[in-house]
């Protein structure tokens, strides 16, 4: 005798529902939480790191070469790190964006989107009829200069890191001259 088993929606079921969303808001929170912990180790990495350098340039007065070299090696550190922190954080984001999708999704089959008085701005990009977690995420993770403009939280985080880059480049370049032209 064969054993079949028959796929259940869980869509249908609301207490299925409701036990899938607790797992998916649970992942929201510890993406959420890894996002601002990153954001934090990255931030005090390169204030140190960019930050020790200008700091010992301005507290002697005259540089060994070796001195330099060291000072020159410090920003590149931080070059590297603030990309790799862009990087990073921002495809973290999108993960954030996905699990945000679908929990909207699941309060939109749950009901929670027609309730008029309890709707809020995040719940109203569930009210179009051909809401899809897909176009949502595509919606949620444009960064430009738009979002900066607007103050989107996520494009000022990442600014961050490209200002951290280029003051690691400045840093660099201006080690570099002392290094090279003396």
């Amino acid at each position: 005798m064969e054993n079949k088993t028959v796929a259940h929606d869980i869509f249908k079921d609301p207490d299925q529902l409701l036990s899938y969303y607790n797992i998916q808001a649970a992942d929201f929170r510890m993406r959420h939480t890894a996002i601002w912990t990153e954001v934090q180790h990255y931030t005090w990495v390169l204030s140190v790191v960019l930050g020790a350098g200008p700091l010992s340039a301005v507290s002697q007065k005259s540089l060994t070469p070796v001195q330099l070299g060291f000072l020159l090696f410090l920003p590149l550190v931080g070059v590297v790190v603030s990309i790799l922190a862009f990087y990073i954080i921002r495809r973290d984001f999108v993960y954030y964006s996905q699990a945000d999708s679908r929990l909207l999704y699941i309060e939109k089959q749950l009901g929670v989107v027609k309730n008029k008085g309890y709707a809020d701005e995040r719940l109203h990009r569930a009210e179009k009829s051909n809401f899809s977690v897909i176009q949502d995420v595509k919606q949620q993770t444009v960064i430009g200069m738009r979002s900066v403009i607007k103050g989107r939280i996520r494009a000022l985080i990442l600014t961050t890191f490209i200002v951290y880059t280029l003051a690691g480049i400045g840093e660099v370049s201006y080690f570099a001259y002392l290094l090279f032209h003396r």
